[in-house]
């Protein structure tokens, strides 16, 4: 019994943040203040940011940085690589 509660700490971590950074979009909040989006807030810039401003960062950013060297999958939502926050072994694609 103890395994399966202490499995399910995590998903649960991330359900109640998901609730609470929705909540902060939704009286005008912001995902972040001075430091990085960070992976763990990506989903919820879909939220935050419409199709077309999530279009036209990542239209900069690929100015700025045409080989997607600088923290590939982590600066911007991307539907071709969904991050799995759950498993600590997962890996970034490269």
């Amino acid at each position: 019994m103890t395994t399966l509660v202490v499995n399910t700490i995590p998903a649960r971590a991330l359900a109640a943040s998901g609730e609470i950074l929705r909540h902060c979009i939704s009286v005008g909040g912001a995902l972040t203040g001075e430091h990085g989006v960070g992976i763990e807030k990506l989903p919820f810039m879909r939220d935050m940011f419409s199709l077309d401003s999530l279009a036209a960062m990542h239209t900069i950013r690929t100015a700025l940085v045409p080989s997607d060297a600088m923290n590939p999958y982590k600066v911007l939502p991307r539907d071709d690589h969904p991050i799995d926050l759950l498993h600590p072994q997962r890996k970034v694609p490269q």
